[in-house]
């Protein structure tokens, strides 16, 4: 009865463990708004994310507001940077012009992911936890497009 037991706890604590691991686990601690950005966009090599260090936002950004993501642009957003996906050449630059703000309930800015479509990198701050180490960087762009931001400023040579 014991070793059953045992058994039992053991393959419980396992799973357990085995699905807190999973680098997919998409968590917030709190109800979410996204809003999706551009910013640096005068500026092709900027290295400047979309909070400054003082927590305010970068004051390139484009809209001011933000563009709100839907429920299905999230679960798009979600579906791009967790999971398992190929890994693609990374260049070093990171110039990010785009990025996505989290907010909790209280509009109070809890997490952040800055892009760079020209070298293919990305940074991420706060929430959400769980984000993969190689992200889709072709959904991430048709996301992008679709809420009306483009990739690139035409001025950049």
């Amino acid at each position: 009865m014991k070793k059953a037991l045992l058994t039992s706890l053991l393959a419980l604590m396992i799973t357990s463990c085995a699905n807190d691991s999973q680098p997919d686990r998409w968590r917030f601690s709190d109800p979410l708004e996204v809003r999706a950005f551009r910013m640096n966009w005068e500026d092709k090599v900027s290295f400047d994310r979309i909070l400054n260090p003082d927590g305010s936002l970068n004051a390139t950004r484009i809209p001011e507001a933000g563009i709100i993501l839907t429920g299905k642009q999230v679960a798009k957003l979600k579906a791009a940077v967790t999971g398992t996906h190929p890994k693609r050449p990374v260049v070093d630059c990171f110039w990010p012009h785009h990025a996505f703000v989290f907010y909790n309930g209280s509009e109070e800015i809890v997490g952040q992911i800055n892009i760079c479509f020209l070298c293919s990198n990305h940074s991420h701050s706060g929430e959400p936890s769980g984000l993969a180490g190689s992200w889709d960087f072709d959904e991430l762009a048709e996301l992008v497009t679709n809420i009306g931001l483009p990739i690139q400023n035409s001025n950049w040579k």
